[in-house]
């Protein structure tokens, strides 16, 4: 491959685009999905139809935070498994309901729909912002909308949480990885300062820091254990979204290629201590 010409953040990206469609197939996405967990945290029920455009819908577990229904949404960008890959496997979603902002990222991952939500609330309140993860099965169809007025969402706001439990050098679980080795996270005043180092040909490719976004567990803690950042670079545009799950972090990359590569824009997940 020639690199000088196919630019890459990481020996991930390398690769020679399929002779097939760019268009990505987006069949196992097309499905209605309901939760794993009977009482499910922020999403009830989430169903996906649309070709090439993909129209979401969420249903809220409808709590005085949470909305009964989202309004309905367009993917904005859809993911393969790779690279070389033509099948659609991840999609990211944003709903505005007013007084908060979520952004969904979701995969499917053997069978079932993975969705992480970031929550932003848009004005100051006592409120945290904060981060979700559900897991959801395929059902045969739509389910009714439970009857009665939607709950109201009485949060206005967010703010400043104890970052401690993200700070550091984090190293990848999986020494013979060839996507990102470390990352280095600090406080950068409201924000995280995030540096990423991808696996390279002859050494590490250092992504340069960039600022992220901490999130709580739910919007009343005041502990950050997720955050989300993006790094652009010379054509390829890389999403985190990490959390912290006893004491490792989990990474999910969502990595686009806007260069005109033909390669197709890929979802990947690794793990660091």
């Amino acid at each position: 491959m020639n690199t000088a010409t196919q630019h890459y953040m990481r020996l991930l990206d390398c690769t020679t685009p399929s002779a097939e469609s760019k268009q990505l197939s987006v069949g196992q996405l097309i499905k209605t999905w309901r939760p794993t967990d009977p009482q499910p945290h922020v999403v009830r029920e989430v169903r996906i139809h649309g070709t090439a455009a993909l129209s979401v819908e969420f249903f809220g577990a409808g709590d005085s935070i949470v909305p009964s229904s989202f309004p309905v949404t367009r993917a904005n960008s859809i993911f393969a498994a790779n690279p070389s890959s033509r099948e659609g496997m991840s999609f990211f979603a944003e709903c505005d309901c007013g007084c908060m902002v979520s952004r969904f990222q979701g995969n499917v991952n053997l069978g079932l729909l993975v969705l992480a939500g970031f929550h932003d609330f848009k004005d100051g309140s006592a409120h945290s912002n904060y981060f979700s993860r559900e897991f959801f099965y395929c059902a045969e169809g739509p389910q009714a909308q439970p009857s009665g007025l939607e709950a109201p969402i009485t949060a206005t706001g967010s703010r400043q949480l104890d970052v401690g439990s993200l700070l550091g050098r984090w190293r990848n679980t999986n020494s013979s990885s060839l996507g990102i080795a470390t990352i280095e996270i600090c406080e950068r005043e409201q924000s995280l300062g995030i540096r990423a180092y991808g696996v390279g040909e002859s050494g590490a490719v250092d992504w340069g820091e960039t600022l992220g976004s901490a999130y709580a567990k739910d919007c009343f803690s005041s502990d950050a254990m997720a955050f989300s950042s993006g790094f652009d670079s010379r054509g390829i545009y890389c999403h985190l979204q990490a959390n912290v799950k006893q004491g490792v972090l989990v990474v999910a990359y969502f990595t686009e290629f806007k260069d005109g590569s033909g390669r197709s824009n890929y979802f990947s997940r690794e793990f660091y201590y």
